[in-house]
């Protein structure tokens, strides 16, 4: 039975929370789907100073030719970046978020970015609720459909294909269909089990399902 992904109704809640208390975007000055923003934190990226490097190099470039690119550091990512000897010309080349953002804050940031960019498997599918277009840092995705009408475009690293991703993103399609369900989704598994009757009669379609 598919109920939609619990995610979307605990989200909503956030995203209200968030939308009434958070002052994020006068703090940094900010206007709605005029900035991109940006997050990185996966071993993969990180751990090898050469993708790093190009990264953070990318990050510059997309801040210097268009909307200006806010980058939240993880605080692993800092450390890395720190040891390697790029955190003070990514300073100087980027909007640095350093400590990182709160979780409202970060919600606020997500849906009134123009863009996302983050190998984060949480915000890839905090874009798509939010129909923001998201480019992953990643050659992989564990959400495949997230990437249904372009809505999230795999880059992986290379800066040549992040580029081509963020510009073929604005155009993403926003009538697309929802496959997470609507928010409603506790509704529905409250519904479905008080359907099945008492407790035994739900055990008993537990033990039938494939």
């Amino acid at each position: 039975i598919n109920v939609g992904d619990i995610m979307v109704d605990a989200l909503l809640l956030a995203a209200a929370i968030a939308e009434r208390n958070s002052r994020i975007l006068d703090t940094m000055g900010l206007r709605p789907k005029e900035y991109v923003l940006a997050t990185l934190h996966r071993a993969e990226n990180t751990d090898h100073p050469e993708i790093l490097r190009s990264l953070v190099d990318t990050f510059g470039i997309i801040h210097k030719r268009g909307k200006p690119l806010v980058f939240s550091l993880h605080p692993r990512t800092r450390n890395l970046l720190k040891k390697n000897r790029m955190y003070r010309s990514l300073a100087r080349s980027v909007i640095l978020v350093d400590p990182p953002l709160t979780y409202f804050d970060m919600l606020v940031m997500e849906k009134n970015a123009a863009s996302i960019l983050t190998d984060s498997g949480g915000i890839k599918k905090e874009a798509f609720f939010f129909r923001v277009p998201c480019v992953t840092l990643r050659s992989e995705t564990e959400w495949p459909e997230t990437t249904q009408h372009r809505l999230n475009i795999i880059a992986g690293t290379k800066k040549e294909n992040i580029l081509t991703a963020l510009q073929s993103s604005s155009d993403t399609v926003k009538s697309l269909s929802f496959p997470y369900g609507k928010g409603n989704s506790r509704t529905l598994i409250l519904r479905v089990l008080s359907e099945l009757g008492p407790a035994e009669n739900v055990q008993r379609h537990v033990r039938h399902l494939p």
